[in-house]
C-alpha cells in the first residue's frame, strides 16, 4: 500500500481569516448561521478538490477516472466539526486500470503482444502477459496456471506529486472562499425572510 495522501482546506492566510471574520459578523444575528455557512463551503471545496485531483492526475497518467474516484474519500465537515479532508488510499492498481492494447482476448490462436501505457508517453510491452475477458493476466511460471494480474502504481503514488497537490489545494481554497460568500448571502436572505424561525438547518 502506498503512503496515503491527505489534503485539507487551509484557512490560515490573512485573507481567509478576514473573510471568515466578515462572515461571522454578517451572520451574528442568525442562530447557527456561521457554522452552517462554513460547513457547506468546506464540503463543496472538498468535492471540487476530488474532481480537480482526478483531472490533474489524468493529465499525465492514463488511469481510468472511475478507479481514481473510488480511491479518494472525503471527510465531511459538520457544524460541530468545521474541518474537511480529501484523502487517497489504496494498493497498487491492476494494469487493466491503465491504457492497454489489444482489448480483445490474446489467448489461443489470437496471441498478440500486450502493451500498456502508464504515463502518456507511449505503449510499452508487458512480457508474458495476455488479455482474457478484458483483463490483463500474467503467468507466474512456465505452465498455464497459476496466473495473476500485473500491477501498476497506486492512486496515492500518482497523487503525491507537488503539481497535483498544489493544484488541488489551490482549487479547494479558492472554492471555499468563493462558496463562503455565496452561503452567507443565502443564509442572510433566508434569515431576513424569517424562514425556520431565524434558525438555520441542513
Amino acid at each position: 500500500m502506498s503512503k496515503p495522501l491527505s489534503i485539507s482546506v487551509l484557512s490560515g492566510s490573512k485573507s481567509a481569516a478576514a473573510r471568515l471574520d466578515a462572515a461571522r459578523n454578517a451572520l451574528s444575528g442568525i442562530k447557527g448561521g456561521f457554522p452552517t455557512a462554513v460547513m457547506r463551503s468546506l464540503n463543496r471545496a472538498s468535492q471540487t478538490g476530488r474532481s480537480k485531483a482526478v483531472k490533474a492526475i489524468r493529465q499525465e497518467y492514463t488511469v481510468r477516472a472511475r478507479d481514481l474516484r473510488q480511491s479518494f474519500s472525503i471527510k465531511r465537515a459538520t457544524r460541530k466539526d468545521l474541518q474537511t479532508e480529501l484523502s487517497a488510499k489504496g494498493s497498487r492498481l491492476p494494469l487493466t486500470s491503465y491504457k492497454f492494447a489489444p482489448k480483445e482476448d490474446t489467448t489461443g490462436n489470437a496471441r498478440k503482444p500486450v502493451r500498456v501505457a502508464i504515463q502518456k508517453r507511449g505503449m510499452q510491452p508487458v512480457g508474458s502477459a495476455f488479455v482474457w475477458r478484458g483483463v490483463i493476466l500474467q503467468r507466474l511460471g512456465k505452465s498455464s496456471l497459476p496466473v495473476a494480474q500485473p500491477l501498476g502504481p497506486a492512486v496515492p503514488f500518482l497523487a503525491n506529486r507537488d503539481t497535483v497537490i498544489e493544484s488541488v489545494e489551490g482549487d479547494m481554497g479558492d472554492t471555499f472562499l468563493r462558496r463562503l460568500d455565496h452561503e452567507v448571502g443565502q443564509i442572510l436572505r433566508a434569515g431576513l425572510k424569517g424562514k425556520n424561525g431565524g434558525k438555520i438547518h441542513g
